[in-house]
C-alpha cells in the first residue's frame, strides 16, 4: 500500500509541474463544453458533463503524453452511444 500512495504522489507531483502545458478540452465521451460543476482536488481541476456526468480533468494536458485515446465521435463507424452504452 505504501508503493501505491508513493506512485500515486508521483503522479500528482509530475501533473503539476507540467501544468503550464494544460490545455481546455471538450468531453472525451460526449464532446460537449458545457459543464455540470467543477471539482479541485490536488491542484487539478475537474468537470463534470452535464450529458451523461463523464467526470474528467479540464484543462488537461495535451495529447502528445496521453498513452491511449478514445476514438473521435464523428469518425466512429458506430454510433457514440454504442461505444460508451449510454
Amino acid at each position: 500500500m505504501q508503493d501505491q500512495a508513493e506512485h500515486f504522489a508521483a503522479d500528482i507531483r509530475w501533473l503539476l509541474r507540467h501544468k503550464d502545458e494544460f490545455v481546455q478540452v471538450s468531453c472525451p465521451a460526449c464532446d460537449s463544453e458545457k459543464v455540470r460543476g467543477v471539482l479541485e482536488k490536488y491542484g487539478l481541476v475537474y468537470a463534470v458533463a452535464p450529458i451523461g456526468g463523464t467526470m474528467y480533468m479540464n484543462p488537461d494536458l495535451l495529447r502528445r503524453y496521453s498513452k491511449c485515446t478514445i476514438p473521435d465521435r464523428r469518425t466512429m463507424p458506430i454510433g457514440i452511444s454504442t461505444f460508451f452504452r449510454v
